[in-house]
């Protein structure tokens, strides 16, 4: 049994594929077209060719980013934001703050227990040299409350120049988990999860 959690941003759409216990079976990337649908079920396809697992092993897809509600095979569809907040808190569990920067927009959140979100920043992306966005990206993380690690996540966390640029203005530790521009897709698959092991209201 397999949950995919698929992530369909403006750059790519990313896949996550969780078995029973919550484990990461496998992940896949690819582009993102026109066609969101066919993107989505492309990083599907990726995800379970890495694994060696056909389609019939999925028993949940959940979609998240701005083509969720386009993909005509979801079973359960959520927002990035309670997504990025969740798969952060399980990948980051120290983590109080969350920065998200892609390739259109970027977002602060502070987290409560459990991955829940308390408060949010969002502002377009604007700037394309590492110390100005580092400069702003401070600035979201001190308007939620800029308190303890902060988890950062999106693709641009993959660069070591970001990551340092950040670290030298937030002097608090900055946690980047393995493969960060997955955290989103990741989170949808532990939403997709939940909603599985829910029990099913009794019927007479």
């Amino acid at each position: 049994m397999l949950v995919a959690g698929v992530d369909i941003g403006s750059g790519t759409t990313k896949c996550v594929l969780l078995d029973e216990g919550g484990t990461v079976r496998s992940r896949g990337e690819v582009d993102t077209t026109a066609d969101l649908a066919d993107a989505a079920r492309q990083a599907l396809r990726v995800a379970l060719e890495a694994a060696g697992f056909f389609g019939d092993a999925i028993v949940c897809t959940a979609t998240t980013g701005l083509g969720r509600s386009a993909v005509p095979f979801r079973d359960i569809q959520m927002t990035d934001l309670n997504c990025g907040a969740l798969g952060s808190a399980r990948l980051c569990p120290d983590a109080r703050c969350v920065l998200d920067i892609g390739v259109r927009n970027a977002r602060a959140l502070r987290l409560r227990d459990g991955g829940k979100v308390e408060a949010s920043r969002w502002v377009a992306r604007v700037e394309t040299e590492i110390d100005a966005l580092a400069d702003r990206a401070r600035l979201l993380l001190e308007q939620v409350g800029l308190a303890g690690p902060v988890a950062f996540i999106g693709g641009l966390a993959r660069h070591e120049g970001m990551v340092t640029a950040l670290r030298d203005r937030v002097r608090v530790p900055v946690h980047v988990p393995d493969g960060p521009q997955f955290t989103v897709a990741t989170g949808a698959a532990l939403l997709g999860l939940a909603r599985l092991r829910r029990p099913s209201p009794l019927r007479f």
